[in-house]
């Protein structure tokens, strides 16, 4: 591509980017009647009375988004005993907590306020305290960053929670003198089924919610299990995503687990709970089994997981969004039959603009159009900034002789920045992701941190990933062609993928790209074996590929690369799903190529050894 077009296009995309996010970013304020809160100015009620703002001295201000039993005391509480520069106020909008007598908008004026010389001050917050338009508002704050805390083990929150109603003991502080144990049989409850359901959804609800409002805010997401493992290292992450500096100290915490026994002991109907949970296929909502006694932190390479494919009610979304569009009508109505809702699906948010396409050709009179006019919006809007992030990260790389090579859906995304069509709009993502060449990656790495992407993880053990921010992006740093840190991912197809890269022709000779061939065997195998199992972006990519009529696709390769690296199984099985969901998508001489990968007994169990629910 010449310059002059370059530019022409970074010129439209900046264009588009500040119309379409200019109206996400204005405060609706004006709907709450709460003036310019958050700020450091004093407010006029239509009472006469005036509300002082937070203090001129307060430069960062966040909100903590979590629920109960999710560790967000002892986070709060730790920050605040190690940082000084650091204040983070309690659940302001707790009915239990608050003044009666006041208002949202008389909380919120003052949410931020602290006298205590703290520059960085924030709150908790759950998701039952406020409304979705309340917390909308909230998070319009100039410059507001958010901390999302939740917990993988949602079973032992679960039997926390009901145990702390109980015992009335929602804390226990060792700093104050010995602590008087409750024996275990007086703490043991018995599970109601039902209930645990409810709850269950309903955390999960308010949790894609919280991903669903944050797009485009600066945002950590922390996970109380790995900071119960390495509480030091992961305070430390979110100080420095928050502004902080060093600690002042990093002593042992004040508060202590009070149900630290298995959950064997602590649930009297255990056996009972599990298997539901086993055949509802949500064993990831109890990561531990009741068969631990320390913290229950998932191995991303070993522990037993479901590789990341779609339930049945998945299914029917997908098939809405991908099959022929005579038949999206029917299959959107059987959607919202199933689910009595327009939400509620582990990747709802994420299908909202392949769904919202279909929405909008459809001849039927749909209510949801709106919401997903909004949805595909955002999403679009995202994409945009995130194009021009990388155009301009580019030019900077290239002057400097580093070379990037595009991975996972970025990838995608550099093949259709020369055309604004459905497949752009309808394709899933929510940051970067990019690797280098050997030898360049630190010097890459180092290059962006001078830009002003800041280090907010990693790399560790298990991801090999750098996860970087900017601006309210997100930038994913991969020492590998393959984002996925599975095991059964071999280390041969990273060094194939790498032998055979092309010089991107959008974006210029120092961007290269996998092959479409390849790009496909890459977003299926590191889809399939992502965690968190559930994710089903992975199938939409996939189908972006084959679908789209200006790729080819070389079926041989692909065949070869499979059998080369021992993925036909799971490469085969996703390949006749995704035809099966777009009703005939594929040839007959590509399913007969599929359908000739060979595959050995222990390749085949191997797989259906995942497969199966454990």
């Amino acid at each position: 591509m010449t310059r002059p077009r370059q530019l022409r296009l970074r010129s439209a995309a900046r264009d588009l980017a500040r119309t379409r996010l200019g109206r996400r970013i204005v405060p609706p304020r004006a709907a709450h009647g709460i003036g310019t809160f958050g700020a450091a100015a004093t407010t006029t009620k239509a009472d006469g009375r005036v509300v002082t703002t937070a203090s001129p001295s307060v430069t960062t201000r966040f909100i903590l988004l979590s629920e109960q039993r999710s560790g967000s005391t002892l986070l709060g509480e730790e920050l605040d005993r190690r940082w000084t520069e650091i204040r983070t106020r309690g659940e302001l909008f707790n009915p239990a907590h608050r003044d009666p007598s006041a208002s949202f908008e008389d909380i919120a004026c003052s949410a931020f306020d602290d006298d205590s010389g703290a520059k960085i001050v924030g709150f908790k917050l759950f998701g039952t305290q406020v409304t979705q338009q309340q917390l909308t508002a909230l998070l319009q704050v100039e410059g507001i960053r958010v901390v999302i805390l939740r917990r993988r083990d949602q079973l032992s929150r679960y039997v926390s929670n009901k145990i702390a109603i109980r015992t009335g003991r929602w804390r226990e502080d060792q700093s104050a003198g010995p602590i008087e144990s409750i024996p275990v049989e007086q703490r043991a409850i018995t599970v109601d089924i039902e209930e645990l359901r409810t709850q269950l959804q309903i955390s999960h609800d308010n949790f894609r919610e919280f991903e669903r409002l944050t797009v485009g805010i600066p945002r950590i997401d922390v996970w109380y299990e790995d900071f119960s493992a390495d509480l030091n290292g992961e305070l430390r992450r979110i100080a420095t995503f928050l502004g902080a500096g060093e600690p002042a100290h990093e002593s042992p915490p004040r508060l202590v687990r009070q149900n630290p026994e298995p959950l064997g002991e602590l649930i009297t109907n255990f056996e009972e709970v599990s298997r539901f949970l086993r055949n509802a296929g949500l064993s990831a909502a109890m990561t531990d089994e009741g068969r631990s006694t320390g913290p229950s932190v998932v191995d991303h390479r070993t522990a037993s997981w479901q590789p990341c494919w779609p339930t049945q009610l998945q299914r029917v979304l997908l098939r809405a969004a991908l099959a022929p569009e005579e038949t999206f009508d029917a299959l959107w109505g059987e959607w919202v039959w199933w689910t009595n809702s327009g939400d509620g699906n582990e990747d709802f948010t994420a299908l909202h603009p392949a769904i919202h396409q279909r929405l909008r050709r459809s001849h039927a009179a749909h209510a949801d159009v709106r919401e997903f006019r909004v949805e595909s919006t955002r999403n679009t809007a995202l994409k945009i900034r995130l194009l021009e992030s990388l155009r301009n990260m580019v030019d900077d790389l290239s002057a400097a002789d580093l070379e990037i090579i595009l991975i996972g859906p970025t990838a995608l995304l550099a093949m259709d920045t020369d055309r604004d069509g459905i497949g752009f709009r309808s394709l899933t993502m929510s940051g970067l992701d990019l690797t280098a060449r050997f030898h360049q990656f630190d010097r890459v790495v180092q290059f962006l941190t001078g830009l002003g992407w800041a280090i907010l993880s990693g790399p560790d053990a298990i991801t090999d990933t750098i996860t970087m921010h900017r601006e309210g992006l997100e930038l994913r740093v991969h020492r590998r062609m393959l984002t996925s840190s599975s095991a059964s991912v071999p280390d041969g197809l990273d060094q194939d993928l790498r032998a055979d890269l092309a010089m991107s022709e959008v974006l210029g000779p120092s961007v290269h790209l996998p092959a479409a061939s390849d790009l496909l065997v890459s977003t299926i195998t590191d889809g399939l074996f992502e965690r968190p199992a559930g994710s089903i972006g992975w199938i939409l990519d996939a189908h972006h590929l084959v679908s789209d009529r200006n790729v080819v696709l070389d079926w041989s390769r692909i065949v070869d690369r499979t059998e080369t690296h021992g993925l036909g199984a799971p490469m085969k099985a996703a390949i006749h799903l995704l035809n099966d969901l777009a009703d005939g998508l594929l040839t007959p001489p590509v399913i007969s190529a599929i359908d000739s990968i060979q595959i050995t007994d222990q390749q085949q169990a191997r797989f259906n050894e995942m497969m199966r629910v454990t």
